[in-house]
């Protein structure tokens, strides 16, 4: 099992350096940071008078 953990984690960083035509030849890892960087949570906005004031 060691050795299945180890074989995958190094295919998996070889392949997310290699661009894909699926992703419009972006790497995986940089479309994975623009999609995060994308939809992080906003905070809302504080309404005066609030009830948990």
């Amino acid at each position: 099992m060691d050795d299945l953990n180890l074989q995958m984690r190094r295919y998996l960083t070889r392949s997310n350096d290699i661009p894909s035509k699926v992703l419009g030849w972006d790497f995986p890892k940089e479309r994975q940071k623009a999609l995060s960087l994308a939809f992080q949570p906003k905070k809302a906005p504080k309404i005066q008078g609030d009830i948990m004031d």
